[in-house]
């Protein structure tokens, strides 16, 4: 439906549907600031790993080796591919919902219980369509999320390896 066209709504009472459509939007809001944390703390460990190898490396005495150097530039790659998903994944979405201006445009002061109804399921329908467009974002996310805790797990064990066979 485009904006200024109207629409048919059932003359029934919209309760159910309002508050569903509702609770579902402020689920998505919830969940989108619970990826967004789970990318951060992604995030904040990748750069540790990172640190980690680099002062493991700096507080030897010899200098690095091709093989270290190469190992050094393999953990700085693998820290910039999981740096970009998580600050990709973290990036605001464009969010779709109902802003207040278009809630006030859709009343007034005096309205009848059937407007205040019709008003509801207005409410209620673009909330559900604003919903659907914020699922595929919210699945985006959550995909972001995998690929950066996968490449937060790579360079883990290139890190421990890398450390293993530097000491050996």
């Amino acid at each position: 439906m485009r904006e200024g066209e109207t629409q048919d709504y059932p003359a029934g009472d919209p309760g159910i549907a309002y508050d569903l459509m509702r609770d579902r939007f402020m689920y998505q809001q919830m969940a989108v600031d619970g990826l967004d944390s789970k990318l951060a703390v992604v995030l904040g460990a990748s750069g540790l790993v990172l640190t980690v190898v680099a002062a493991f490396l700096a507080l030897r005495e010899e200098n690095l080796t091709t093989g270290e150097t190469r190992f050094v530039i393999v953990e700085g790659v693998l820290f910039a591919v999981t740096a970009m998903t998580a600050v990709l994944g973290i990036w605001p979405l464009a969010w779709k919902g109902i802003t207040w201006e278009q809630v006030v445009q859709r009343s007034s002061s005096r309205v009848s219980a059937d407007e205040v109804n019709r008003i509801k399921w207005s409410i209620a329908t673009g909330l559900k369509y604003a919903g659907d467009r914020n699922d595929c974002r919210l699945q985006f996310k959550a995909w972001l999320l995998r690929v950066t805790l996968v490449a937060l797990v790579v360079q883990i064990v290139v890190a421990v390896v890398g450390m293993i066979g530097t000491v050996t």
